[in-house]
C-alpha cells in the first residue's frame, strides 16, 4: 500500500473495518444490520483509521417495502420486519392504506401499503421469522389482471 498520508485506499479500508466491526456487534446483539441508514461523514484525510465519529445512528427508523397481493377475494400484505415480535406490531387501516409500525429493539419500522377496498373486520395477522403477513377479505370488486 502507498505510504502517502492521503491514500484513498487507506480511507476505504478504515471505513470497511468500521462497518464490519459494527456488523459484528449487531450480530452478537441480534440487531439486523441492514435496518440502519448509512450516512457517511467526511473523514479527515490525515486521521488514523477509526478516528472519526460513528456515522451510523444507534436507533433508526426503516421503511420496509410492503408487497400487496390480491388473490381472488383476499388481499394479502407482506412486510419483512427483522427482529420484530408480533406484540410490537401496530396496524391501522386508514382509507386505502394499511399503516404498519413496529419496534425491533434497535430499529423501528414504519411503512404504508396502498390497498384496495377491504373489510377491516376480516383482518388476520401472522408473523413468522420476521415476516409479517396481513390478510383481509376484499370488500370491492376483484381485479382481473
Amino acid at each position: 500500500m502507498n505510504n502517502d498520508a492521503y491514500d484513498p485506499f487507506r480511507k476505504m479500508d478504515a471505513l470497511a473495518d468500521h462497518l464490519f466491526a459494527r456488523m459484528a456487534r449487531n450480530s452478537e446483539t441480534g440487531t439486523a444490520g441492514y435496518c440502519f441508514p448509512l450516512a457517511l461523514q467526511e473523514m479527515d484525510p490525515y486521521a488514523e483509521p477509526g478516528e472519526y465519529a460513528d456515522p451510523i445512528p444507534s436507533h433508526s427508523v426503516s421503511e420496509p417495502i410492503p408487497e400487496v397481493h390480491q388473490i381472488e377475494n383476499e388481499v394479502i400484505v407482506v412486510v419483512e420486519l427483522p427482529g420484530v415480535t408480533r406484540e410490537s406490531v401496530h396496524l391501522a387501516v386508514v382509507r386505502d392504506r394499511l399503516i404498519v409500525d413496529a419496534d425491533g429493539g434497535d430499529c423501528q419500522y414504519h411503512t404504508e401499503a396502498v390497498i384496495p377496498p377491504v373489510d377491516p373486520d376480516t383482518l388476520q395477522i401472522s408473523m413468522k421469522n420476521g415476516v409479517l403477513e396481513v390478510k383481509f377479505r376484499n370488500s370491492g370488486s376483484v381485479l382481473v389482471q
